[in-house]
């Protein structure tokens, strides 16, 4: 495992466990049928050092009460929909509390930006990137504190957008979408995974989740050009990629649907 340092986490355990706040989970964790581009899924990737990384984190989900998340969550192949991100700025809006996706994506990515609204959470993503990255990847994540209302990316600073779990949390879904768009490179993707409707074993109760079609429509209202909707690939989420489009085409596509 040249890739990856073999950890001690029970420290860094034991810190999320006394540490975990009720805010951190206000942007961290929280039906409807619609195909635009069939999905076509491969297997998740086993690599060595994203499987080691999987285990260690599936260690403290299931200390949270979510077991076998790699299982339901399939998280490799939701970053194989990204397609190549070596040299890709990827924003994990909601990355606590310890940077389920984040990790992960950092074996692919150029730089994840970790953005949450919990001070806790981020200090535990650093903690932990020291212990479980390479030394060449320590640095592929930057955490960065935020406010409910405001993503805190740069203009254009980033080429993907992920918005695991989060989207029924937002206060004003149409204009945390508009915020997040100004921040994205010209032609980068957006990617939104959340819940389905129907009861569930796991995840929100019904009153905190929102409808697939309602995130679709507010897409395409904050000029976003829908990419690959899919309700049918994970078990318990809907998963939404779409891709920001100049204003002039966006309103052109808009006006035609109207």
């Amino acid at each position: 495992m040249d890739n990856l340092l073999i950890p001690s986490l029970l420290g860094l355990f034991l810190l999320l466990v006394a540490c975990e706040s009720p805010t951190s989970s206000t942007l961290t964790e929280k039906g409807g049928k619609s195909t635009v581009q069939a999905a076509t899924i491969n297997i998740d990737s086993t690599s060595e050092p994203i499987a080691a990384i999987q285990k260690e984190l599936d260690q403290f989900e299931a200390k949270r009460g979510n077991k076998n998340r790699t299982i339901w969550q399939r998280p490799r192949m939701i970053i194989q929909q990204l397609g190549d991100l070596s040299d890709k700025v990827v924003a994990d809006i909601g990355a606590g509390p310890y940077g389920y996706f984040s990790f992960q994506i950092a074996q692919n990515a150029k730089k994840v930006i970790a953005i949450d609204i919990d001070p806790l959470s981020l200090g535990f993503i650093d903690s932990m990137r020291l212990e479980i990255l390479a030394p060449n990847k320590q640095q592929a994540i930057e955490t960065r504190l935020t406010q409910p209302d405001n993503p805190s990316l740069k203009d254009q600073e980033v080429d993907v957008v992920i918005l695991m779990n989060i989207y029924a949390y937002l206060p004003d879904h149409l204009a945390y979408l508009k915020k997040i768009k100004k921040g994205m490179k010209p032609n980068s993707q957006i990617l939104i995974i959340d819940f389905k409707m129907r009861h569930l074993p796991i995840g929100p109760t019904q009153e905190e989740k929102i409808p697939l079609y309602v995130v679709e429509k507010e897409l395409v209202q904050a000029g976003f050009k829908l990419d690959l909707v899919d309700d049918r690939t994970l078990d318990y989420q809907y998963m939404i990629i779409a891709t920001k489009e100049n204003r002039e085409r966006a309103e052109q596509r808009i006006g035609r649907r109207e």
